[in-house]
């Protein structure tokens, strides 16, 4: 759900927006099938309905696909799932060529961790630390791709990623 990441805003509406063109000229039939000629009006994906929801400045696009991730990360907090600490944020400081990394959330506790070459930071199934602790701006080179994680006790929070071409 990350920047980028295959659930992104960005990149979950470009692929609905694609199927969306795939399944639109059937869809007309489909709701003749299940019963939408039952409506006043059918509702088909034409029309001033149809854009309310699908255009680009339409609902699915101004609305719910930039606020959905926040919501589901809510949800999922609110029902104990998934970490508590917030994912950390990656900015490159252009001055001094540096990486910064800081805490979104101010009261999460705990150290980053990072790794350079995409791996995670997190070793699977130890739950371990791999890569380097992070302990102030450092430099990139081109082409590295880090993974960044805050580690508190033998909890994780969510990872961040920035891949550098500079």
């Amino acid at each position: 759900m990350g920047e980028g990441g295959a659930l992104s805003p960005q990149v979950a509406a470009r692929r609905y927006r694609d199927l969306l063109s795939e399944v639109a000229p059937l869809l007309p039939l489909e709701a003749a099938r299940w019963g939408d000629s039952m409506r006043a009006k059918p509702f088909l994906p034409t029309g001033p309905e149809w854009n309310e929801l699908t255009a680009p400045q339409g609902w699915l696009f101004s609305e719910f696909f930039p606020n959905r991730s926040q919501r589901v990360i809510r949800m999922f907090r609110d029902d104990g799932m998934g970490s508590k600490m917030s994912a950390p944020k990656i900015s490159w400081n252009a001055s001094s060529r540096t990486v910064v990394v800081t805490r979104d959330n101010p009261t999460d506790k705990g150290e980053f961790y990072l790794t350079s070459d995409g791996t995670d930071p997190r070793i699977p199934w130890t739950g371990e630390p791999r890569g380097r602790k992070y302990t102030g701006p450092f430099k990139a080179e081109p082409g590295d791709l880090l993974r960044i994680r805050l580690y508190s006790g033998s909890n994780w929070g969510p990872i961040s990623e920035m891949t550098f071409s500079h």
